[in-house]
């Protein structure tokens, strides 16, 4: 349970935490907040993220043409 708390600043974004017998947990996102799987960071909607997902995907476009430049 420790382990859980230090990740607090997170359960803003949980709908429900459920604990089950066997030691697992269930979470359920609430759907007005989803996280970026490339940096931390939690954005207001789905429309939202697919604009942030932009940002990344031309600094990754930016890295490779920097990379071939130096090959």
């Amino acid at each position: 349970m420790d382990k859980l708390l230090r990740y607090s600043e997170y359960f803003a974004h949980f709908k429900s935490l459920d604990f089950k017998e066997d030691g697992n947990f269930h979470i359920e996102m609430n759907p007005d907040r989803v996280p970026c799987s490339y940096c931390e960071k939690w954005l207001p909607s789905a429309n939202a993220l697919r604009e942030h997902d932009k940002i990344h995907k031309l600094e990754a476009e930016h890295q490779e043409k920097t990379y071939k430049i130096r090959k």
